[in-house]
């Protein structure tokens, strides 16, 4: 049997005990072969049995550019954690940070701190064998003055570290209480005042922890190793 990425079925030639010349073939689905299970004959009066076959097709596809940060706005300094979402398995990242040290990175997931007030633009491009994509969010990051005692207001929160192993920590100098969703949306955990949240629990993955300080609400991925 022969296939390429660019066909839709696999074609087998064969013959039968008659010396017929007969083709098979097995559909594809959407970038894999379809069927699981034990291998079948196809043609069961074959000479050489004829089987099923399973597997995936490697597409050769470009990187599809996608990006999310545990911070997206706060006080100076602000210290964001980028995670790379991209698909189609990209080789090399090239973040560019708008008003962030350090301001380009190559790293899949890098830290940032931005030092002064502001808005700022992210752009993250990523790159494979099969091609190049970028991506670009204007305003993402929103770096407010700091405020309040010691240069931290009510309801300004420190979560760490993120991704998070067995525990978690919050740093908040008010009262407080968190909820920590997962992503269909259902409560895992809550808690007040709780300033290390253990995780043993948790299946790894991402999950939404959302954080309250007076009127003040907070919501950010949080991945779970």
């Amino acid at each position: 049997p022969s296939f390429s990425k660019n066909d839709d079925r696999i074609a087998y030639s064969a013959l039968t005990t008659n010396d017929e010349e007969v083709v098979a073939g097995i559909n594809l689905a959407q970038n894999k072969i379809t069927g699981t299970g034990n291998p079948f004959a196809m043609i069961m009066n074959a000479k050489w049995p004829v089987y099923f076959a399973s597997g995936e097709r490697d597409l050769g596809l470009a990187p599809v550019s996608d990006f999310t940060a545990d911070y997206k706005s706060g006080n100076a300094p602000l210290e964001v954690k980028y995670f790379d979402l991209s698909a189609n398995d990209p080789a090399t990242w090239k973040w560019t940070f708008e008003g962030g040290v350090p301001a380009t990175s190559a790293k899949q997931n890098p830290y940032v701190v931005y030092n002064a007030p502001g808005t700022y633009r992210v752009i993250l491009e990523t790159r494979n064998e099969f091609g190049v994509n970028a991506i670009t969010r204007e305003a993402y990051i929103t770096v407010s003055v700091p405020t309040g005692i010691n240069g931290k207001s009510a309801g300004a929160f420190r979560v760490y570290p993120n991704p998070a192993g067995e525990l978690l920590n919050i740093e908040c100098e008010t009262d407080f209480s968190f909820r920590l969703f997962d992503l269909k949306g259902e409560i895992i955990l809550t808690g007040i005042n709780t300033r290390q949240i253990g995780l043993s629990g948790i299946e790894p993955g991402f999950y939404i922890l959302e954080m309250t300080a007076g009127n003040i609400v907070r919501r950010q991925k949080l991945l779970k190793k």
